[in-house]
């Protein structure tokens, strides 16, 4: 991430902030467009490749084929390259406009959500609007009344992840006006975890508990244990990729007899348009679970075709305990952490494991009558 100096005066910060916002949806839109140019390269591949086993062809038209394969995979490889550089880069422009519009704020604040930011001022902390000074409208809570929890969140097993600082706030301080039910859970604010939020921490003599934030560091390269793994099966979204299958199946079959008997181009590209739709069906069917697996270093859940926020890996040394709790008639793994909890369908067998592997996490409970 680019980190780009405030200028002193509020018409060079806009003009700055105006030129970032241009430069991103430059990105955006370019990433987009060669990726779009990619997947027709690719389309054309496969209808040349068809039309080539399809049909007599002439000498000259069989070369003109093979030569267009060839330009067609070449151009596939080449713009799915920079369509992936041009993403990497519209990644880092969206850190740097989003690290540039927390200081134009001030250098002690930080974004906590679309447009909130928290700071972080001497006496304590703030919370405001983006771009509003500090006012009557900001809710001020005292330092002594928030913890703060150094956070990894990973999508994988593996040491890489994207840091994070959690804050714990009391409900009643960001509850709309003022109010919050006796008894209610603290609030859970997130800031992205960076070297400059960690400073201000450390001046301000905050205790940080939690994972320790690497802080530039590579994470360490290593590879995790698997114990065993288990699966829970979406049989609707496997019902409904099924009946896909067939109607792409019957796409290739049906463009297959087009390009015999009527047009071979035509006939292609209904053949090629039937064969990307099964082959995303059957990718479909086969992810269409969700997957638990119990490491050696912590425990992942998975579920395919869902968001980001439906894959996670926790270390162990997060998770405070392990419960099976009931919603609507149906049981899930609790996984316990101090700063907030995980919840994953009770998927046969993954609790069982659990409770043998680790079982000073796994607390007893009336569903597993009353046994550790």
């Amino acid at each position: 991430m680019k980190e780009y100096p405030v200028p002193e005066t509020d018409e060079a910060r806009a003009a700055l902030a105006k030129r970032l916002r241009r430069s991103l949806t430059a990105a955006n839109f370019s990433a987009f467009l060669v990726a779009v140019v990619a997947i027709l390269c690719l389309v054309g591949v496969l209808v040349c490749v068809i039309m080539l086993e399809v049909g007599e062809r002439t000498v000259d038209e069989e070369w003109l084929l093979y030569l267009l394969t060839g330009i067609f995979a070449g151009a596939t490889v080449v713009f799915a390259l920079i369509a992936f550089f041009l993403g990497k880069l519209s990644q880092s422009l969206t850190a740097s406009e989003a690290d540039y519009r927390e200081r134009c704020c001030g250098e002690a604040c930080f974004f906590v959500g679309d447009g909130t930011i928290a700071r972080f001022d001497d006496d304590c902390l703030r919370i405001c609007a983006e771009g509003r000074p500090v006012d009557e409208k900001a809710i001020a809570i005292p330092y002594s009344e928030v913890r703060f929890f150094s956070v990894c969140s990973r999508m994988k097993p593996a040491e890489k992840g994207t840091w994070s600082v959690i804050l714990q706030v009391p409900a009643h301080y960001v509850a709309k006006e003022g109010k919050a039910g006796k008894g209610a859970p603290a609030v859970l604010i997130q800031a992205e975890g960076k070297e400059r939020l960690y400073r201000r921490l450390e001046a301000l003599s905050l205790s940080l508990s939690g994972e320790p934030p690497l802080r530039g560091a590579r994470p360490e390269a290593k590879k995790y244990t698997r114990r065993i793994r288990f699966v829970l099966p979406d049989r609707s979204r496997r019902k409904r990729a099924v009946l896909t299958i067939v109607f792409g199946a019957l796409l290739v079959a049906g463009g297959i007899v087009a390009a015999i008997l009527w047009d071979a181009a035509i006939g292609a590209v209904i053949a090629v348009f039937g064969a990307l739709v099964t082959g995303r069906s059957v990718y479909a069917f086969v992810t269409a679970r969700g997957l638990v697996g119990v490491y050696d270093e912590g425990i992942y859940w998975c579920e395919s075709d869902r968001a980001a926020s439906e894959r996670f890996f926790l270390k162990w040394d997060e998770i405070v305990r392990i419960a099976l709790e009931t919603y609507d008639e149906k049981r899930f793994l609790a996984l316990i952490c101090e700063y907030g909890t995980y919840h994953i369908p009770d998927v046969a067998g993954a609790y069982e494991y659990c409770r043998k592997f680790r079982p000073a996490l796994c607390e007893p409970s009336a569903e597993d009558g009353g046994e550790a």
